[in-house]
C-alpha cells in the first residue's frame, strides 16, 4: 500500500513555528505528532513519512550511534532496530538532496538516530509487538536502491514511491487501525478509513486501470476519474481538479509543483519548506535543538522543551501535562496514552 509517512511533523520536520505555515514532514517516517492526510477521492487517511523515528530508552546510546557498518549488517531485521538499520541509506539521500540541516555524513547520523529512536521506532516496535506490523527485509533493500538514484524533486515524503513496502501490515480487511503509524497496520490491497472518532477500518481497494466507484475505492496513490482508477500526479506532472498530486503537491497552473527545500538561514514559508532538523520561524529556517541543549527562540528536534532545555519524549503511562510531551502524542488525565492506540483496545 503507498503510503505516506506523516509527519507527523514532529521532530525534524521541514517545520514551521506556531506564527508561521504548519510543520511539515519528519525523518524517516510518519509520526507521532503525526499528521494525517486525507486521500480526497477516497476519504483515506495515510499517515506521512516520514519521517522513522523513536525510542526512549535508547535516546542518546551511544553504543548506537558509533555502530559501523559490519555490526549494522548483523541486526537482526525487526521492528527494534529500524533506526539503525536504515540510517546510512536515509543520510545519503538526505545529504544528497539537502533535506537535512546537517553537512556531513556523521552528524546526520547522530541527528537521525537520536530522533528515531525518540520518537519513531517505539511506535513502529509497539504496533510490531501487537502483530499488526512488520519491518520487511525486502522493502528495507527496495528502498535503499531506490533512495540512490531518485530524483531529489520526485520523492515527496520518505516512505513515498520505492520506499512504501518497507513495512508491511498484517491486519485484514475489516480489521481496526487508527490515524499515523496505525494506518500502516492494513495489509497490501486495503487501506485504512477513518471515522468521525479518529479510529478506522481496514477496507479493501483497488489499483489504478481497475473500475472505481462508491463500493470500490482507489488505494492512496490513485483516484477515481471517470469510473477508472487513475495514478496521481507525481512532481511535474500534468493534474486537473480531477486527477490531483500524490499527498503532499499542489496542482499549480494544471502542474503538480515540486516541494522546494530550503536551507538554514533562508526565507521560508508553505512554498519553501525547511529540511529536517529545522523549522520555519518568523518566515526564516531556524536549526532545531537536540536533546540537552538550549531551546530558548528554537524548537526540539526529537524531544520537548522544558526548562529552556530539550527533553525526551515521555513513553506511555509517565506523567504528563501536555500532549506534546508524550511518544504517543496524547496526554489523558495526566498519563501519556498507549503507543498502539486505543482503536486497537477490542482487539487486544
Amino acid at each position: 500500500m503507498y503510503r505516506w509517512i506523516v509527519i507527523l511533523g514532529l521532530v525534524l520536520a521541514m517545520g514551521c513555528s506556531a506564527d508561521d505555515a504548519p510543520a511539515g514532514d519528519d525523518m524517516g517516517v510518519n509520526n507521532v505528532n503525526n499528521v494525517n492526510n486525507a486521500n480526497n477521492s477516497n476519504n483515506v487517511n495515510n499517515a506521512n513519512n516520514s519521517n522513522n523515528v523513536n525510542n526512549v530508552n535508547n535516546v542518546n546510546n551511544v553504543a548506537d550511534m558509533a555502530m559501523d557498518q559490519d555490526d549494522m549488517q548483523s541486526l537482526a531485521v525487526i521492528a527494534d532496530n529500524y533506526c539503525e538499520l536504515t540510517v546510512d541509506m536515509f543520510c545519503e539521500y538526505y545529504l544528497r538532496c539537502g533535506r537535512i540541516a546537517e553537512d556531513t555524513m556523521e552528524d546526520c547520523r547522530t541527528t537521525f538516530i537520536e530522533t528515531c529512536n525518540n520518537i519513531y521506532e517505539p511506535v513502529y516496535a509497539a504496533y510490531a509487538g501487537a502483530g499488526v506490523l512488520e519491518l520487511s527485509e525486502t522493502g528495507m533493500a527496495a528502498c535503499d536502491a531506490h533512495l540512490e538514484t531518485v530524483a531529489c524533486d520526485q520523492q515527496v515524503f520518505d516512505l513515498d514511491l520505492g520506499c512504501s513496502d518497507m513495512w508491511q501490515g498484517q491486519a485484514a480487511a475489516d480489521a481496526a487501525c487508527a490515524p499515523g503509524i496505525g494506518s500502516f497496520v492494513c495489509e497490501a490491497g486495503t487501506t485504512c478509513r477513518l471515522g468521525l472518532d479518529f479510529c478506522g477500518t481496514c477496507e479493501p481497494v483497488v489499483g489504478v486501470g481497475q473500475a472505481c466507484d462508491q463500493d470500490n475505492r482507489c488505494d492512496a496513490n490513485a483516484v477515481c476519474v471517470n469510473g477508472m482508477c487513475e495514478a496521481r500526479g507525481l512532481p511535474g506532472q500534468a493534474c486537473s481538479d480531477e486527477l490531483t498530486c500524490i499527498v503532499g503537491i499542489s496542482c499549480t497552473n494544471d502542474q503538480c509543483q515540486p516541494r522546494n527545500i530550503v536551507a538554514v538561514g533562508e526565507n521560508c514559508d508553505q512554498a519553501n519548506r525547511c529540511p529536517y532538523k529545522a523549522e520555519c520561524r518568523g518566515g526564516v529556517c531556524v536549526e532545531s535543538a537536540l536533546l540537552g541543549e538550549s531551546c530558548v527562540d528554537r524548537g526540539c528536534a526529537s524531544g520537548f522543551c522544558d526548562g529552556q532545555v530539550c527533553q525526551p519524549l515521555r513513553d506511555q503511562f509517565e506523567g504528563c501535562s501536555a500532549s506534546t510531551q508524550c511518544l504517543s502524542g496524547i496526554c489523558d488525565n495526566g498519563f501519556c496514552a498507549t503507543l498502539v492506540s486505543a482503536c486497537f483496545a477490542d482487539q487486544n
